[in-house]
C-alpha cells in the first residue's frame, strides 16, 4: 500500500530561482500474523525550477513535473539539526532511492544586504540527482522555521505521539478495534484510556478539576 504524503505549510518561493516545499508520510502499522509490523514515516524535501520562458514560464510558476525529491528519516533529521546548530558546513547527505542516489547539500552563504532581514545569514540548499540539480537560498528565519518543524515531527515519524497534544494517528491505528489492540499488544485507544481513568476515579469523592471548599478541609 502506498503511503499518503501530506504537504506541510512550509514553502520557500524565490521568483526566477526555485521553490522548496516540505511534505511527510506518517508511520504505518500493519497487522501481520497476529503481530504489529511498524514502518517509520519520513520527511520529503521537494524542489523545482521555474518553467522556462520558452515554455510559457513567467518566473513564478514552477516545473513540478521535473521536481527533485530527497527523503529524510527521523535519524537524518536529527543529524541535519545537530550539524546546523553546531555550525558545521557544508552539510552533505546522500539517499539511495529507487530512482538512484540523490544528494542534499546545505552551504553557508552571504548575509542579507537590505530589508528587515539585513545582516542575517543565508544558506544555500541544493538537491542533485544524476545530471539535474536545483538550488535555493534560505535566510535564517526560513532555517528556524524548517528546523523547528524537523524537531517537532521526529517523534511522530517514529509513532511516539501523545494523542492529547498532537492527535496524529494513522488510518491503520484508528481502524483497530479494542479487542484487536489487546490481542496484538497495542496500547489502548485514547478514548479507552480516558474511560479507564474515570473508572478508577469512581471511588474518589472528587474528580480532577473540582476544587474542595474550605469547609471540606476543616
Amino acid at each position: 500500500m502506498t503511503q499518503p504524503k501530506y504537504t506541510l505549510p512550509i514553502t520557500v518561493h524565490l521568483k526566477n530561482v526555485a521553490e522548496l516545499q516540505v511534505s511527510y508520510s506518517p508511520p504505518r502499522q500493519e497487522l501481520v500474523d497476529g503481530r504489529i509490523k511498524s514502518k517509520e514515516g519520513a520527511v520529503y524535501l521537494e524542489m523545482a525550477r521555474p518553467i522556462a520562458k520558452e515554455n510559457g514560464g513567467d518566473g513564478d510558476r514552477m516545473d513540478w513535473r521535473n521536481k527533485l525529491i530527497f527523503k529524510l528519516s527521523a535519524r537524518e533529521l536529527s543529524v541535519l539539526q545537530t550539524l546546523y546548530c553546531r555550525g558545521i558546513f557544508p552539510i552533505k547527505r546522500i539517499h539511495n532511492g529507487n530512482a538512484g542516489p540523490a544528494n542534499l547539500w546545505i552551504e553557508q552563504g552571504l548575509p542579507v544586504k537590505s530589508g528587515d532581514m539585513a545582516g542575517l545569514m543565508t544558506y544555500r540548499w541544493t538537491l542533485k540527482r544524476a545530471n539535474a540539480s536545483v538550488s535555493i537560498y534560505l535566510d535564517e528565519a526560513h532555517m528556524d522555521e524548517i528546523f523547528n518543524c524537523f524537531r517537532q515531527i521526529q517523534p511522530a515519524l517514529r509513532g511516539w505521539v501523545w494523542y492529547d497534544t498532537v492527535q496524529l494517528f494513522t488510518e491503520q491505528q484508528a481502524s483497530f478495534t479494542a479487542g484487536a489492540r489487546e490481542r496484538v499488544g497495542m496500547p489502548p485507544s485514547p478514548q479507552a484510556m480516558e474511560n479507564r481513568y474515570w473508572e478508577m476515579e469512581e471511588d474518589c469523592d472528587e474528580r480532577p478539576g473540582d476544587t474542595p471548599s474550605w469547609a471540606q478541609w476543616r
